[in-house]
């Protein structure tokens, strides 16, 4: 009987004990939403916020509780700019704390979830950026004079509670970001972010995991189901393994990018391509260019540069695009058109072929080869970003010796050479420069030129060759008198030349 009655005795004890405890907590935590929500209390948070990180922040509710932890509701950024949405909104952050430790005044944050967070950026009229101005100066005055809002003095109080965060959650992110270009807006929808601290101080690192629904530009879903496993060391570097969706393709790589020089801040990456189509690309980038490009691109692209200055990005990448096809550009339409060659005007392909590099804001395009049914088109040259995209491009249309064969005029059909670097072709060259929207070149100058040189050859040179035939001739002197021909065939070529720049000037 005795030793039943000791156990009930501490049972009954234990019991007291927890619901003391749970009426301490329960005092504790009425205690702490009284404080939260006073005036002075969050007066002074919203102060220290504004005075530390630049922001004007307004809060609508905070509370406590034993089991969600501390909820702040109807959080506001305010932009500087006056008649401007709010930078920042977010629904709800709940930072979730260890009970036990607020017994001691410290708030041990297990988690902290923002629920649907919404940010909005806009460029002003020189390209930069509205943001909050950097704490310490002064803020501008609003319309009409009057100053900005005034910081309430801080009461002195501290309320020495310790903070300390172990991981955060971020679920239905949205952003809008205005960034003055063509493909504006820039939307971002259907944003997750999850996320752990560990260590403290230098040392502290963050691994996370952001999922992107989509981004879409000027109203087209360019991107979809990105997906990125982030690491964050400290203050040293930040690298992310990335996979997404891209204009109905694929996209994966990795970014690495160094944190120590935060004004520099290098960093390189390495991008493979998986048939990310053409079309979408051209029509929210270059939607004026008239062009249609078919076909899905393939390959690798590596850069390096910092995120502080863009015009130090270098570059580089192999690309194919296959099964694909040209039309509507208006040198092709020149070609076609003076060619006499209705196939030109819509060239399909199995493959293309792209190698090219970035300095800066220069990308010159090593080489492009196009190959079509017995027609090999290449490219080289440079664009010029720096320079409204001014273009400086040579281009070389190759034909089968079968098609030269069918060109109707003999000038035009003289005006091929044979192809060095493709055997059984014949290769035509001219230039191409100037703005892409209204491009300039010389292929009717080129193709005039050229066939003035090959009916000045046959003609002036029609005796010398009906010579060089003549079965009488030794070795010797038909190889001298073939050479005194070719001697001949290169001055007329040089003559023709200059007339046409004359003419041309």
């Amino acid at each position: 009987m005795k030793k039943r009655s000791l156990g009930k005795k501490i049972l009954l004890a234990s019991a007291a004990v927890v619901l003391l405890l749970l009426i301490v907590a329960a005092a504790g935590v009425i205690y702490l939403n009284r404080y939260l929500n006073t005036e002075g209390f969050r007066g002074r948070l919203e102060g220290e916020i504004r005075a530390k990180a630049g922001v004007e922040v307004g809060i609508e509710d905070l509370s406590a509780s034993i089991f969600r932890g501390f909820t702040v509701r109807g959080v506001t950024v305010a932009s500087p700019e006056a008649g401007d949405p709010p930078l920042f909104t977010a629904e709800r952050l709940v930072l979730k704390y260890d009970l036990s430790d607020l017994l001691f005044r410290k708030v041990t944050v297990e988690r902290v979830e923002v629920a649907s967070p919404r940010l909005r950026l806009r460029k002003d009229s020189e390209g930069e950026w509205i943001l909050p101005s950097t704490p310490g100066k002064e803020s501008k005055p609003a319309p009409g004079g009057r100053a900005g809002k005034k910081e309430p003095e801080p009461s002195g109080e501290d309320s020495g509670w310790k903070i300390a965060v172990d991981s955060f959650q971020v679920a239905g992110g949205a952003a809008e970001l205005l960034t003055g270009e063509k493909c504006d807006p820039v939307a971002v929808g259907g944003l997750d972010l999850s996320g752990r601290f560990l260590g403290t101080g230098e040392s502290s690192e963050i691994e996370a995991r952001l999922e992107v629904a989509g981004v879409d530009l000027g109203g087209e879903r360019m991107v979809s189901e990105l997906k990125a496993d982030l690491s964050l060391r400290g203050k040293k570097s930040l690298t992310a393994d990335l996979e997404a969706g891209v204009a109905g393709g694929r996209v994966s790589g990795k970014l690495t990018a160094e944190l120590q020089d935060r004004e520099a801040m290098p960093y390189r990456t390495g991008l493979n391509l998986e048939g990310v189509k053409v079309a979408p690309l051209l029509k929210t980038f270059a939607p004026e260019s008239g062009m249609e490009v078919s076909g899905g691109i393939f390959g690798r692209v590596e850069g390096r540069g910092e995120l502080g200055d863009p015009d130090r990005l270098e570059a580089e990448g192999k690309l194919e695009i296959r099964q694909g096809s040209v039309s509507g550009n208006r040198i092709q339409e020149l070609v076609a058109q003076l060619l006499q060659d209705e196939h030109l005007r819509i060239i399909k392909f199995e493959q293309a072929e792209a190698d090219f590099t970035v300095d800066g804001r220069l990308a010159t395009l090593v080489r492009l080869i196009i190959h079509s049914h017995k027609t090999i088109f290449t490219v080289s040259g440079t664009i010029d970003f720096a320079k409204n995209s001014e273009l400086d491009l040579a281009v070389g249309v190759n034909f089968h010796d079968d098609l030269v064969e069918d060109i109707k005029v003999r000038d035009l059909r003289d005006s091929f050479q044979p192809s060095g670097a493709y055997p059984g072709y014949q290769v035509f060259e001219f230039k191409v420069w100037g703005n892409p929207d209204n491009p300039k070149n010389d292929f009717a100058q080129r193709l005039l030129e050229k066939g003035a040189v090959s009916r000045l050859k046959r003609e002036l040179l029609k005796k010398d060759r009906a010579r060089e035939a003549d079965p009488g001739l030794t070795e010797e002197e038909r190889a001298r008198r073939q050479e005194k021909r070719e001697k001949r065939e290169g001055q007329i070529e040089e003559g023709v030349e200059k007339l046409f720049q004359l003419l041309g000037k």
